[in-house]
């Protein structure tokens, strides 16, 4: 199979001292048609200047003025993109040597997969790490990323560039920004698995925030763009409203809460026990409770 060129993005934000594994993995790689693009959204730190020291002519830096959010900064690498494939590589992230060569050879000898992922290594910050590789338990119908999806963009993906031509970002999300994607992604396109450990996810301290506002805004969002499929089955209607639930609550949007709850009263006793302690406890107290009864 003839290699074509793979686009690799990389949007970031601050990350002027974390960015240059990210790069060094992408230089590193033993597929070498690819271009590299990476999208500075806004950065206030050295970021810039970091990435211009590499003098590569495979890297393309693209720096915004503004920020626009996650979404914002990989919709403006796809547009800008040349490839025939498409990888995304979180900025404090790094390839294995050969993950570019294994990801093509998978997906271009696939005769019905758009896109794939790959296996996970999720290091901490103490070095010690875990791998893994999620494989859906089955394929059976497009809605099925509704359901389960344990993977997100930056995980190894390389997808094929056909499915860009009618399909974006969200860019009202702040969050939860892969999850909208990837399941509007599956609902038109196959995808196979690249069952072998060829990313490296760097946990960093304070990387993981709970914006419980944001958050919601987007799982509202979502659940409206599939209302139709969600209300019409138990268990994914069970299952985003009662996120959507906990998240109002913890947010304090009691409208929003009362019209999760209204959907899913009747769906078992989980739904009226956590809408009743936010009504007997004071916030913190109730989000205590909550994450009590949940582990």
């Amino acid at each position: 199979m003839e290699p074509k060129l793979i686009s690799v993005i990389t949007p970031t934000y601050n990350r002027g001292h974390l960015i240059q594994r990210a790069i060094k993995s992408v230089l590193d790689q033993t597929y070498d048609n690819f271009e590299y693009l990476i999208v500075d959204d806004a950065s206030t730190d050295n970021t810039e200047e970091v990435v211009k020291s590499f003098e590569d002519p495979r890297i393309r830096f693209i720096g915004y003025k503004e920020n626009g959010g996650n979404a914002v900064a990989r919709n403006v690498g796809v547009e800008n993109a040349k490839g025939d494939y498409i990888a995304f590589l979180d900025s404090d992230d790094e390839y294995l040597p050969d993950y570019l060569e294994k990801a093509f050879n998978k997906l271009s000898n696939s005769k019905d997969a758009d896109f794939l992922w790959s296996g996970t290594r999720t290091v901490a910050i103490d070095r010690s790490y875990t791998d893994s590789i999620w494989i859906p338990k089955t394929k059976c119908h497009p809605d099925q990323f509704l359901y389960q999806l344990h993977v997100g963009i930056g995980r190894g993906f390389l997808i094929k560039r056909k499915c860009f031509s009618d399909l974006r970002f969200d860019e009202r999300l702040r969050t939860a920004v892969d999850t909208d994607f990837l399941i509007r992604l599956r609902m038109k396109f196959q995808y196979t698995v690249l069952e072998e450990i060829l990313l490296s996810i760097n946990t960093q301290p304070g990387s993981v925030r709970s914006d419980f506002s944001e958050k919601k805004k987007s799982y509202d969002i979502i659940i409206e763009k599939n209302k139709e499929t969600i209300l019409n089955d138990d268990i994914l209607r069970f299952k985003w409203y009662y996120k959507l639930l906990w998240l109002s609550l913890y947010d304090g949007d009691i409208e929003l809460a009362k019209k999760a709850y209204s959907i899913i009263r009747f769906d078992g006793v989980k739904p009226t026990i956590l809408y009743m302690l936010f009504k007997m406890f004071p916030k913190k107290k109730a989000i205590q409770l909550h994450k009590q009864l949940s582990s």
